[in-house]
């Protein structure tokens, strides 16, 4: 079996044992509550900007928006107010969608999706990459476009079009998918989106819901010498 092709069954599966371990998980929850309280006064103390270790980029990542432009922007403006994002990236269906960003005042890409009428056309412009701090980072639509990615470099893929959100580390790569903004459930799931906090040598992906609650989250450490080309 291909890389490609694994990586895709190994997001299916994760997926798989994430809605089981959600179901009934009260405690997360509360969890995920009290940290967001926690990170809500640090910041009403004038804790919320820059201080020690401070994060070189902190990216919003939203997708799978499907001309529901009222829900993309109520997660924008979420992410920009309560997590302080400097950008956007979207991640596909559809593309057009995320040029209504440019209302927040910040930068923003997109790339398209399989419901873009030009995705087929556009090949190897189907996938962004560029360089952050340490990282190089991978922005897609679906994992099967990786695949035009052979040979080059790179450590973080934020990908889409499951309509479900995912974290998980591959092939010593950070696999991010925030979820969809299509409606206010879609193929069982409620809406999310997610942010990546750069810093030197460490990535945090953060996956929240339209609330700003935290429903996971995981730290990426860069390993010394590790240039991204194991794919």
């Amino acid at each position: 079996m291909g890389q490609v092709a694994l990586l895709c069954k190994q997001d299916r599966l994760y997926r798989a044992e994430t809605r089981e371990a959600e179901k009934g998980d009260k405690e997360k929850e509360k969890e995920a509550r009290r940290r967001r309280r926690g990170r809500r006064q640090g910041r009403g103390q004038g804790q919320g900007k820059r201080r020690g270790g401070e994060a070189l980029m902190r990216i919003g990542i939203v997708a799978d928006t499907h001309g529901n432009e009222d829900l993309m922007m109520r997660a924008a403006a979420m992410l920009q107010d309560m997590f302080e994002v400097e950008r956007f990236i979207h991640l596909g269906d559809n593309e057009g969608d995320a040029d209504k960003l440019s209302s927040l005042g910040l930068p923003h890409i997109g790339v398209p999706g399989i419901y873009d009428s030009d995705y087929p056309e556009k090949g190897d412009s189907c996938a962004h990459m560029e360089d952050i701090g340490d990282f190089t980072l991978v922005a897609i639509h679906d994992l099967r476009d990786l695949g035009r990615l052979r040979g080059r470099a790179f450590h973080i893929v934020c990908h889409a079009h499951s309509h479900s959100h995912t974290l998980a580390v591959n092939l010593g790569k950070l696999f991010l998918n925030p979820g969809h903004l299509k409606g206010e459930k879609d193929r069982g799931n409620p809406p999310s989106c997610a942010f990546l906090e750069i810093k030197e040598g460490t990535a945090k992906a953060t996956i929240v819901d339209l609330k700003g609650e935290v429903l996971s989250e995981m730290e990426f450490i860069l390993p010394k010498g590790d240039d991204g080309s194991n794919f």
